[in-house]
Order: structure tokens, then C-alpha cells, then sequence
């Protein structure tokens, strides 16, 4: 779709008026090659000027790395510990790893955001506008990264909250337009980061009625594995929408790198786990798009669930640790307090206790 995007305003904006008077026709095809020629030095001359910029969304011991390239576009360049230094590369990076990839703009295998524009065009162009970072308290850092369609007056903003001592990064998306007419939400995930080790190992937890919370471990191939639920409410009876990934070998508790993700959503989600050809892996999690799609209304908001994420270079029981002071300082009221135990007495007398 997106030639024809190309094709469109080229038509609609080089079309010649007819109804001009005849001398002013007469200069019009030079009156053309002027302004084209001083776009095209505008352009070459904003190219040379504009240089990347660096962007690092971080935490006490880990954190991301984006980059806004010479194209305007939001790439990731690395996921990891707070000490490695990333520099800016020397050429454009690779469209599959631009950091929020869209549908119809690219060679991109699986987007993370798919929309329909007011007018039916299917194709997508985010490019940066401008961030800004504030400072919530002394431990919560809020970053909020603005992009824009060119052709249309739609917008993206990827909000991202660092907790520095949980050590856990809180990520979603804000979706709004002022188009003439509604645009309808097909795919709007909240988190689609990028990684990059040998190897991906997945642990997911499983089960049904009296049989629930299976751990399930698995080496992660070319292709996409989906954890998702399609049931719209209590999406955790069959699988939960949390999982921790391991690099380079299996989950170990107490060594090895690894990432936990959880989604703060309680109907159907989708958990795309995609490694390319380069044997790169996205991770695209939000609610599933399955009969999910969403008429945005011009000038409202659409808010996408929150994505928590916790790295850790001492394997997955530092990650588990990070998730749990996190949801006692900021996820449960009063979860620092002693709670009321309750009975849960169901099978025996249907709380009749």
C-alpha cells in the first residue's frame, strides 16, 4: 500500500490548474522545477545537519537503548546491562530493527501497530517528533517518545516508566488522531522490544481447573510462537499473560541472563515470540487483535495495557524477586502491610463459612 500512498499525493499535489491564466500557465512548468529543486536542497541540506541522537531508558542495572536515525525513525540498538555502552553506528540501522515496527511501511514481519485511516489507506509512517523525561520522585523516571504520520495527523506516543531500584520498566502506548472521520485499531500493541543472543528460551505457565500454573520451558526456532486467549475474560485460566525469557541457554535460578514480562490486562492478550533470519527475536505483547478492533474517535485516546519488563544477569530468581518488590511498593495497596488471611472454604461449603 504504501506506493500508492506515494502515488496519491504526488497526484494530488503536482496536479496543474487548468483554469490559470495562460502566461502564468505558460511558467508553471518552470515555477514546478523551482520548487523541486529547492526541496530537494532543503531536504539534502536537513539530511546533512541532522544527525542520531541517543535515547536510554534505564533502571539502576539494566536498561534500552534507542536511537533516532538520520530517517527520523525510532530504532533499538540494544537491551541489557547499565554499564555496556552503545555507540550511535556509523550507517542507518536495519528496518527490522526499528523499536514500534508498522504495517504497509517496510519490511516488517510482524507490526506491531495496524491501522485503517479515515480515508482507507492501510499503511502507517511513524517518525519521531520530540521526548521529553520526568523525574515522577526520586526512584520513577517517566519517558515519553512522540511520533507522527507524515501524511496524516496521527499519532503515537510510546510512554515508558523506569523503576531504577525494582529494576523493572513499565511500557505502553497512547494512540490518538484528529482525521476527519474515525480510524479503526487493528493491531495497537503495548511493548515489541528486540533482542539478541544465541539462543532464546521461553518459560510459560499453563493449566486448566485443578491443574493450574504448569511450568513449560522450550528453546524458541526461526518462526513465531504465540502465547495468547481468545475467551475475553479471566484470560488466565488456560495460560497467563506472563512468561520470562532466558538468553543464551536454559532459565537457570541464580545465573544467566533473563527477562520476565508480564501484561497488565485481564481479557484476551497475544505474547508473538518471532525470530527472524539474523536470528534476532521480537517479543510483541499486548491484547490480542482477534476481534479486538477499535473505531478511535478524532481527538480521543486510545490507551494501550501496560507491559512490566525486569532483566537480571543472575538468572530468573532475581527476576522474580524485582516483579515482587515492585508489586508491593507500587502494584498492591498496602502491599507492604501484614494482610488478612482469608479461607477459601469453595469446594467444601460454597463459602458458607
Amino acid at each position: 500500500m504504501f506506493p500508492f500512498r506515494l502515488g496519491y499525493w504526488a497526484t494530488r499535489r503536482l496536479q496543474p490548474t487548468w483554469k490559470l491564466p495562460m502566461k502564468i500557465a505558460k511558467l508553471y512548468p518552470s515555477i514546478i522545477l523551482v520548487l523541486v529543486c529547492l526541496a530537494w536542497h532543503c531536504g539534502t541540506a536537513a539530511a546533512a545537519t541532522d544527525s542520531p541522537a541517543l535515547l536510554h531508558i534505564g533502571t539502576a542495572r539494566w536498561g534500552l537503548t534507542l536511537a533516532v536515525s538520520k530517517d527520523q525513525r525510532l530504532y533499538q540498538l540494544d537491551c541489557g546491562p547499565a554499564t555496556r555502552e552503545t555507540t550511535l553506528p556509523k550507517s542507518l540501522p536495519k528496518r527490522e530493527t526499528e523499536f514500534y515496527p508498522q504495517y504497509g511501511d517496510g519490511f516488517i514481519l510482524l507490526p506491531a501497530l495496524q491501522v485503517i485511516h479515515a480515508d482507507g489507506n492501510t499503511s502507517t509512517d511513524l517518525q519521531y517528533v520530540k521526548h521529553s523525561v520526568q523525574d515522577l520522585d526520586t526512584n520513577v523516571t517517566l519517558t515519553r517518545i512522540e511520533l507522527k504520520d507524515p501524511a496524516y495527523p496521527f499519532l503515537v506516543s510510546l510512554c515508558f516508566k523506569a523503576y531504577k531500584q525494582e529494576d523493572l520498566i513499565e511500557q505502553w502506548a497512547e494512540i490518538r488522531h484528529e482525521e476527519p472521520g474515525p480510524v479503526v485499531l487493528y493491531r495497537f500493541a503495548s511493548s515489541a522490544p528486540l533482542f539478541n543472543a544465541k539462543e532464546y528460551w521461553l518459560t510459560q505457565l499453563h493449566g486448566d481447573w485443578a491443574h493450574e500454573a504448569n511450568l513449560s520451558e522450550e528453546k524458541l526456532g526461526l518462526g513465531i510462537k504465540v502465547l495468547d486467549s481468545k475467551i475475553g475474560v479471566r484470560a488466565s485460566r488456560y495460560r497467563t499473560p506472563s512468561f520470562i525469557l532466558s538468553l543464551d541457554g536454559p532459565a537457570s535460578e541464580n545465573g544467566g541472563q533473563a527477562l520476565g514480562g508480564s501484561l497488565c490486562w485481564s481479557g484476551s492478550f497475544e505474547l508473538a515470540f518471532e525470530v527472524d533470519g539474523n536470528n534476532r527475536l521480537r517479543a510483541l505483547c499486548g491484547v490480542n487483535p482477534f476481534g479486538s478492533q477499535y473505531h478511535l474517535q478524532p481527538r480521543q485516546t486510545f490507551t494501550a495495557p501496560a507491559m512490566l519488563w525486569s532483566w537480571s544477569d543472575h538468572g530468573k530468581g532475581q527476576v522474580s524477586r524485582n516483579f515482587h518488590r515492585w508489586a508491593r511498593r507500587y502494584g498492591i495497596r498496602d502491599g507492604d502491610k501484614p494482610r488478612p488471611v482469608i479461607l477459601n472454604n469453595w469446594e467444601a461449603t460454597g463459602f458458607g463459612f
